[in-house]
């Protein structure tokens, strides 16, 4: 691939042999004294925590020669590749380069790394690295690259410099998210609070259902050890965007830092679909009730059973009616939300004929969340973190754009209810 037309096989491979004994040797040199490791790692990692990472680069290059199992010198250099592929000048070196790059971080997975910033490089690069486009912060050229030399200065930890880069792209274009963002990131690097909150302010009227600013402006306030404030902005970053691993995890470590349990979605019990002897579907709800209303479940099943097709594909009236034109059956927020309802609605029942000893906690909270009018927030966050029914979260978007205070209310009272920091803020 490198080979020139004014080069024999023969000098192409002595030059490769070459360096192949000056790479061996230089591993060698470099490995001769055990602690030579621990030291290069150590700086590896400080200079990443300066956020150095193309400076740190070539360390960590070397390190995962000498010692293939160390998850974290892996998940670094995965980075360090990814964000270096940016300043590379030819598209297929800057498509190897991340294709390198994801594969350092699947190291780094299996050798049981468990982070977000991880998890989400491994979403968003195709595994052979992926077309420029998918990367690209501008589809204006100059934009582009003056984004890509604020990245190399930051990656160096020159801020000004970055700035500087960065602001000429905003001037380019001022509706740039990136561009804005990260201008108030250099000023967040630099500890210059305000003058990093007035951008992640402007980045947000920009696009206010993106968590970037949101989530920036989180760890800003962290740092000054504003908790309380802190947590509107990572609230509103994970309201933004709830399947980002990134947000929930900035949720997590407050709530950590704060130490309060972060609250778990209600469980709905598995239901399954029969058929009796007349070939008509009926539901199996596996519960036991003692006292406590287990047997409203069987209401979320039978009202589902009203939305699906039937044994032949056919749509149901129900499902028609709301999604007009569909080709396909799929599970809403609809569906989600009648079936939660009609199960709530019998809890009331049961309690007024007084059949309920003591109301278990599962159906207490979905009694309070209809009653609040975050019964729909639920559904939503649920199929978006903890279920993963990808069907009722692609409802999402639309419910966010007219109802983002019930959501924030939601996350705030059910998720980290109970933080001594925030309770002015409930």
């Amino acid at each position: 691939m490198f080979e020139k037309e004014n080069i024999s096989n023969r000098k192409v491979f002595c030059l490769t042999v070459l360096a192949l004994i000056f790479i061996t040797i230089s591993t060698l040199a470099f490995s001769q004294n055990v602690s030579s490791y621990e030291t290069e790692r150590t700086r590896a990692l400080e200079l990443i925590g300066e956020g150095k990472y193309l400076i740190a680069l070539p360390i960590l290059e070397k390190l995962v020669t000498i010692k293939q199992n160390d998850a974290e010198v892996w998940r670094e250099l995965g980075i360090s590749r990814l964000i270096n592929s940016q300043l590379l000048k030819d598209a297929s070196a800057r498509k190897l380069e991340r294709k390198r790059g994801r594969e350092a971080l699947v190291i780094a997975n299996k050798l049981g790394i468990e982070d977000a910033r991880v998890i989400k490089f491994l979403e968003d690069v195709p595994e052979d690295g992926g077309e420029d486009h998918l990367f690209s912060y501008s589809k204006n050229e100059e934009v582009h690259k003056a984004m890509v030399e604020g990245e190399e200065a930051f990656s160096k930890g020159n801020y000004e410099k970055a700035r500087i880069a960065y602001e000429r792209a905003y001037k380019l274009d001022p509706k740039n998210y990136a561009a804005v963002t990260f201008i108030g990131d250099c000023y967040y690097s630099i500890k210059q609070w305000d003058k990093a909150a007035e951008w992640f302010a402007k980045a947000i009227i920009l696009e206010p259902d993106s968590e970037l600013a949101y989530r920036y402006w989180g760890d800003s306030l962290m740092m000054q050890g504003k908790k309380k404030e802190a947590l509107e902005k990572f609230v509103e970053a994970f309201i933004s965007e709830p399947v980002n691993p990134l947000t929930l995890e900035s949720l997590l470590n407050w709530a950590e830092v704060c130490k309060v349990n972060v609250n778990q979605p209600i469980q709905i019990p598995k239901y399954f679909v029969a058929t009796n002897e007349k070939d008509e579907n009926i539901v199996l709800i596996p519960t036991e009730d003692k006292g406590e209303g287990s047997s409203a479940w069987i209401k979320y099943g039978l009202t589902k059973l009203e939305w699906q097709p039937n044994k032949k594909g056919v749509l149901s009236q129900k499902f028609i009616k709301q999604f007009p034109g569909a080709k396909k059956y799929r599970n809403s927020l609809a569906e989600e939300t009648e079936a939660l309802r009609a199960v709530a609605f019998a809890v009331e029942s049961l309690l007024k004929e007084k059949n309920i000893q003591k109301l278990s906690p599962e159906l207490e909270k979905l009694k309070k969340l209809n009653d609040s009018g975050l019964l729909e927030a639920h559904i939503l966050i649920s199929a978006g973190i903890a279920t993963g029914d990808e069907e009722v979260f692609r409802d999402y978007e639309a419910f966010l754009k007219s109802n983002r205070d019930k959501l924030r209310r939601f996350v705030i009272e059910y998720i980290v209810n109970g933080a001594s920091c925030i309770n002015a803020y409930i």
